[in-house]
């Protein structure tokens, strides 16, 4: 059953006023600093490890690369440990680099023929007509050790697996994702992180049953595709909740979806629904005229969503607009940015915690 609570709106200045969850206790905590450097942004933490993970100065733009398999790759990808905290820090990945197929890609191929791979990692994963194919090597102009049809289509217009010269090839958006996290059995803290630029995902978590992810006065989107037309290259959310977590907490996030949906609680991954969503404080905005959904719940039924002060704009019946959100959410024009529960200028690099109740 699905029981949604709704309280009155407060007031107070998302700056300085204290935040509704303070970070996990830890316990003899690591700290490790990231850089731009995508060699230094995978972290493997022990079972029972603390973490404080801080994220650099400047943005960071330099895209993920793929070192595993792991469908929850990201910019920052953490795997493992106990309690996990990131306060401050920006996320600005830069657009897909540009790539044509040259030679048509038949569904057996394990090499594509490309005009060209610069500014690609050396083993990734591409999406070209929606398809997903990871690849362990490039040559000036080909992918090699191509495993194919690697994910789910984006693209549901799209029934071959073979490519025709001119179809374009992008990064996967598992690159282009900000933070993830894999496997934790604490508390996630993810706190006063901006994320923009070309975004797929801001923020992907599987974790344990007795995982926690908490997000707080970030930043996140607009979540970007660079094909406008059916999704060819990615489907980017800004959280997405990939399977098993205990509980879902946001307070002061705003979130901007110009082609992906705002939240996804997909929930099949890792065998679970998620069992309770505590928003408070939240807005979710559809960019240019998207209408794919800003909640989208894959098992609707099973969440406990308990909302305060939750915008939606527009508000609607877009694709996977759970049904049971209707008439519980604000049903009000989108207010201005310095009304949003996050507005410019306060997640970022120099972001100073308000504290918390």
């Amino acid at each position: 059953m699905v029981s949604t609570i709704v309280r009155a709106a407060r007031s107070g200045t998302p700056a300085t006023t204290p935040l509704a969850w303070a970070p996990p206790a830890l316990s003899s905590p690591t700290t490790i600093t990231v850089t731009d450097d995508p060699t230094t942004r995978r972290v493997n933490l022990g079972a029972d490890q603390d973490a404080v993970i801080v994220l650099p100065s400047a943005p960071i733009t330099e895209i993920a690369t793929r070192l595993g398999t792991d469908v929850t790759d990201a910019m920052v990808h953490v795997t493992g440990g106990r309690h996990v905290a990131v306060i401050g820090g920006h996320f600005r990945p830069h657009q897909s680099p540009p790539s044509y197929v040259t030679q048509t890609a038949f569904s057996a191929d394990t090499t594509i023929r490309v005009d060209t791979t610069a500014g690609f990692p050396e083993v990734g994963e591409l999406r070209i007509d929606g398809e997903a194919v990871r690849y362990t090597g490039l040559t000036a102009t080909s992918f090699t050790g191509c495993t194919r049809n690697a994910g789910f289509f984006n693209n549901s217009a799209v029934s071959t697996l073979t490519h025709a010269p001119g179809a374009r090839v992008y990064l996967g958006e598992y690159a282009r994702s900000g933070l993830s996290f894999f496997d934790q059995t604490g508390t996630i803290h993810v706190e006063g992180v901006l994320f923009d630029g070309f975004l797929g995902d801001g923020i992907r978590a599987l974790g344990k049953a007795t995982t926690v992810l908490q997000v707080q006065n970030c930043r996140i989107g607009p979540a970007v595709a660079h094909d406008r037309s059916y999704q060819t290259d990615a489907h980017p959310d800004c959280i997405q909740i990939l399977g098993t977590l205990a509980e879902l907490r946001m307070h002061r996030v705003t979130m901007m979806s110009r082609d992906g949906a705002c939240l996804l609680n997909q929930g099949t991954d890792g065998g679970q629904a998620l069992p309770k969503a505590v928003l408070r404080d939240v807005l979710a905005i559809a960019e240019e005229g998207n209408n794919r959904g800003l909640f989208v719940d894959r098992n609707p039924g099973s969440t406990i969503w308990d909302t305060y002060n939750t915008w939606a704009s527009p508000y609607g019946t877009g694709e996977g607009f759970p049904s049971f959100l209707t008439g519980r959410i604000y049903n009000q024009p989108r207010p201005p940015e310095r009304a949003q529960p996050c507005p410019p200028g306060v997640a970022g690099t120099g972001y100073r915690s308000p504290g918390y109740l």
